[in-house]
């Protein structure tokens, strides 16, 4: 929920954003009023149908929650990988995305020249294309390491807890 807006509003870099985004480019294409791409037939081949719009129906059914459409995004990845250049641009977009959200919130918490490690998690990060141009637009400024996670998400907020514990702790004593 990047942003803060929600999954439908945000996600911007997200792996749900993704999809929504690699989706309206396969409906744009098959209408005929946007680029070729591969991601039509991809997406019609995972999911079993023959029309993208019969597609796009059932992703409005309990067929397909969030979790089942974000999953998605590997086929974005894929048709990357297979050097479409529609699913590409999806996801040189997201990670543009990650990259100034992730800046915002450099520039609200840090002093503008403070060096900040930053460590991603989410299961985009599966995408090496994300991962690579998100690294590289963030430290093209050279005032963020983008890391890899020491932890999973769940022990570095229990890590945090006992830090801010710990802190509060010692303002009492």
């Amino acid at each position: 929920d990047l942003g803060g807006w929600g999954y439908q509003f945000g996600d911007e870099g997200g792996a749900w954003g993704i999809v929504r985004e690699a989706l309206r480019a396969a409906f744009r294409s098959q209408e005929g009023w946007g680029p070729p791409t591969i991601l039509h037939h991809l997406f019609l081949h995972e999911s079993g149908d023959t029309d993208i719009h019969v597609f796009r129906r059932r992703l409005y059914t309990e067929e397909y929650p969030r979790p089942r459409i974000a999953a998605l995004s590997s086929l974005v990845d894929a048709a990357a990988l297979q050097g479409d250049a529609v699913a590409l641009d999806v996801l040189k977009n997201a990670a543009e995305a990650l990259s100034t959200l992730t800046e915002v919130v450099r520039r609200q918490i840090f002093a503008p020249f403070d060096h900040v490690n930053v460590a991603y998690a989410g299961g985009v990060f599966a995408s090496k294309i994300v991962l690579d141009e998100l690294r590289r637009k963030l430290q093209s400024e050279g005032h963020i390491q983008l890391l890899e996670p020491r932890h999973d998400p769940a022990m570095g907020a229990l890590l945090e807890a006992i830090r801010l514990w710990q802190f509060r702790l010692g303002q009492f004593q």
